[in-house]
């Protein structure tokens, strides 16, 4: 049974069941008499992803009235312990064990419960899911009062990045915003900082997906380079009642990197007219590369 859905084809390939029927070293999986259910998706090794495409789909260990195993396969330990916070954050007290298993190896399961899609990339996600997702977030931490101003920025390590981020900055604190940077915090911590927060502006990214844990109403502003016209976030804000903004920036023409990818400049003067647009409750002004 092959759970890709079509347009994970392009990363997969379309033979990957063929492939699987040729495979001798397979595993059997004992479960202990556990409900085994699967996670995982094409893009689940990517935090924007999994949050969309695979906690989504956690509303349904609610439904199984027996003891759990939740399979997934291994990926890398940043992600990994992510996914396995989630289940812990979805399963509450129930019991529930997480398992991961190694991608290359074929496992057999006598009894597999997985949950279908709820989004299909880039711009169909299921609003209820994602409601899910958020109020399981503000049920996890003590107190949530929106009032935060979040500037999401990225690592130095991370492809597109502002490479006038210094000029950016004063911009930022004179209208109250806050840097935050994502790696290496809890999936706990990251909601504790988005379901606070009361502005959000940020390099598109899959960072900027923890939106998603924001109230309803909640003003967003994306910076992404010029001519990287994705859709994924203008649907995600969409189905979240979050109203959308994105302002394109200038690509560095010295970034070997793909379009996507290029690291950007902002004009500080527009940023900060967009800023105090936003902070004040008005619509932000549609001129130069803003849209909305």
């Amino acid at each position: 049974y092959e759970n890709f859905r079509i347009i994970d084809r392009q990363e997969k390939g379309g033979d990957v069941a063929d492939k699987l029927r040729s495979r001798t070293n397979i595993q059997e999986l004992d479960s202990g008499g556990a409900a085994v259910i699967f996670y995982g998706s094409v893009g689940s090794f990517n935090y924007g992803h999994w949050l969309v495409d695979d906690f989504t789909r956690y509303a349904a260990l609610e439904r199984v009235d027996r003891p759990l195993l939740c399979l997934f396969s291994r990926l890398n330990d940043a992600i990994d312990r992510v996914r396995q916070e989630g289940v812990t954050l979805a399963a509450g007290s129930r019991a529930c064990e997480s398992r991961f298993v190694d991608p290359e190896i074929p496992v057999r399961v006598k009894d597999l419960l997985y949950v279908t899609p709820c989004s299909v990339h880039p711009f169909l996600k299921n609003p209820d899911a994602l409601a899910y997702v958020r109020d399981l977030g503000r049920r996890t931490i003590a107190s949530a009062t929106p009032g935060r101003r979040l500037f999401v920025n990225r690592a130095d390590h991370w492809p597109r990045r502002l490479t006038n981020i210094a000029d950016l900055s004063p911009i930022l604190s004179e209208h109250g915003f806050v840097e935050l940077v994502t790696d290496g915090l809890s999936l706990r911590e990251q909601i504790d900082a988005f379901a606070q927060a009361e502005i959000v502006a940020g390099i598109m990214g899959a960072s900027m997906t923890s939106t998603v844990f924001c109230p309803p109403g909640t003003p967003l502003l994306y910076l992404a380079p010029s001519g990287w016209n994705e859709p994924f976030f203008w649907d995600q804000a969409a189905m979240c009642g979050q109203p959308y903004h994105v302002m394109f920036g200038t690509p560095d023409e010295n970034d070997p990197h793909s379009l996507y990818q290029k690291s950007f400049s902002v004009d500080p003067q527009h940023l900060s007219s967009v800023l105090r647009a936003l902070t004040a409750g008005a619509p932000a002004p549609r001129t130069g590369l803003l849209g909305a």
